[in-house]
């Protein structure tokens, strides 16, 4: 594919149409902030729009062995060790195993070792994130006590993720970082990040009302991520009515009432992230389907993925309008940084890890730590 970053280096991929060069669409002069996220993804190339991946090996953290294993606990992550489907039954992982025996996967060379050199940069407040250098893990480490609290903080707050697996992925992602980064034990960090798990509440109303009743009570103290996109799609409502369905997912998830004592601002909706399959060469039920890249992309478009079911940019503008009409939670886009992002992609619909997702926990702690500022001055 045509890669407009430079690639670390070269391999075998395979023949996709060349893209020419795009001159991003400027969003930046609009105020409501649902209008920026709409106007970024109807741009002609929305992951330039909102930002660049740029390539800085050196200063992105190598992970420790021991960092890798917890992320290694993730069924649908590995992407470092070709060796990793031997070890399990898992049919994520023998899926993977063989889509790369026949060429079906292709992933950036720093993927592939287990340390992703690109790191995501925005001019633009929604889309920026906080930095972490490899000489100055100490500064990071200290935004995450801002954001978690110390050990003897009295008030902590606690982060809801709801979703599905591309959620389950990212949330053992912050778990990781969390215990390997600021040493906190896995008790701790199963204290104050809460993972459930929803695939459609338009069909699964009051899930998460009810697995909210075996978790102490949300406060104003909490934040919560919620995004269900990957299972109301075109493939899974074959008859059709797939928009219908996921407007009523959003409103579902909009009234949850155990979320009652979080705040508006504390509350984000996460884009959904597009399907890597290659348009028009298969899914995930098929053997043809052709997924990744060998660096990222910043001037592709939506169409050039969704396989035999391309629901982007739709779905996310469903959403995106139906918040702008309610007007009360926070968006966190990771959609058109993703959008590039097919190099990292593990299956066409999860991604490695390491990978991209460290990027949308920095873009949410940036999001976070304005919040808690303001709240402190205010």
């Amino acid at each position: 594919p045509h890669n407009s970053a430079d690639p670390e280096t070269r391999q075998p991929t395979q023949v996709v149409p060349t893209i020419s060069p795009i001159i991003a669409d400027d969003c930046s002069n609009l105020d409501n902030v649902y209008d920026v996220v709409i106007c970024i993804h109807n741009s002609t190339a929305p992951a330039r729009s909102a930002g660049k991946w740029v390539y800085r090996p050196d200063d992105e953290p190598v992970l420790s062995q021991e960092h890798l294993k917890c992320l290694d606990q993730e069924r649908q992550g590995n992407c470092h060790d070709e060796d990793a489907w031997r070890y399990s039954k898992d049919k994520a992982k023998r899926s993977r195993h063989e889509r790369l025996r026949f060429g079906g996967v292709v992933n950036s060379p720093g993927i592939l070792k287990g340390h992703d050199p690109w790191v995501w940069e925005s001019n633009l407040t929604l889309y920026q994130t906080i930095p972490v250098t490899r000489g100055d893990i100490k500064s990071y480490a200290s935004v995450l006590k801002t954001i978690w609290g110390n050990n003897n903080s009295t008030t902590k707050s606690k982060l809801y993720l709801v979703g599905d697996s591309l959620t389950r992925q990212w949330a053992q992602t912050i778990r990781c970082e969390l215990m390997h980064v600021l040493n906190r034990t896995e008790k701790e960090v199963k204290k104050q990040l809460v993972f459930l798990l929803v695939f459609d509440a338009s069909r699964q109303a009051g899930r998460v009302d009810a697995l909210l009743k075996f978790q102490p009570t949300p406060t104003q103290n909490d934040f919560v991520i919620w995004n269900t996109g990957h299972h109301v799609t075109p493939s899974k409502y074959k008859k059709g009515g797939w928009i219908e369905a996921y407007e009523k997912n959003m409103e579902q998830l909009h009234n949850v009432s155990a979320f009652a004592a979080v705040p508006d601002n504390h509350i984000f909706f996460r884009t959904t992230s597009v399907r890597h399959f290659w348009s028009g060469r298969g899914d995930w039920n098929t053997a043809t389907s052709q997924i990744g890249g060998i660096a990222p992309d910043m001037d592709i478009h939506w169409d050039a993925y969704g396989g035999n079911f391309n629901e982007q940019p739709q779905q996310n503008r469903i959403a995106l309008n139906y918040l702008r009409r309610q007007g009360r939670f926070n968006v966190l886009d990771v959609s058109p940084m993703m959008l590039a992002r097919a190099d990292a992609s593990f299956d066409g619909m999860h991604f490695c890890l390491p990978g991209p997702m460290k990027d949308w926990t920095r873009m949410l702690y940036y999001q976070i730590q304005k919040i808690k500022l303001s709240e402190m001055t205010s």
